[in-house]
């Protein structure tokens, strides 16, 4: 089966292990959204209700049909890879 992309992603680091992350996100949560300016709103709403502390913004990416996380770097390679990208 071919990789897909499901959304766009921000990875926020506090150096401490999550559960239900994706498969190569070892610290650290990935919050998911249609578009980054929706992800920053509910990064906002958790850091205003003191839900999470200490997060930090780590990298913008897109999660695959596969469980993991991407950068954006590396979604341009998977594009080019698929035949998405003409260069």
């Amino acid at each position: 089966m071919k990789n897909k992309i499901l959304c766009k992603s921000i990875w926020f680091d506090d150096n401490k292990y999550h559960d239900n992350q994706p498969i190569n996100i070892k610290t650290g949560i990935i919050l998911n959204g249609l578009n980054y300016k929706n992800i920053q709103s509910t990064f906002n709403i958790l850091n205003e209700k003191k839900i999470k502390k200490n997060l930090f913004f780590r990298e913008k990416g897109y999660l695959t049909n596969d469980n993991k996380f991407i950068t954006e770097i590396e979604y341009t390679k998977y594009q080019y890879l698929n035949g998405e990208l003409e260069i």
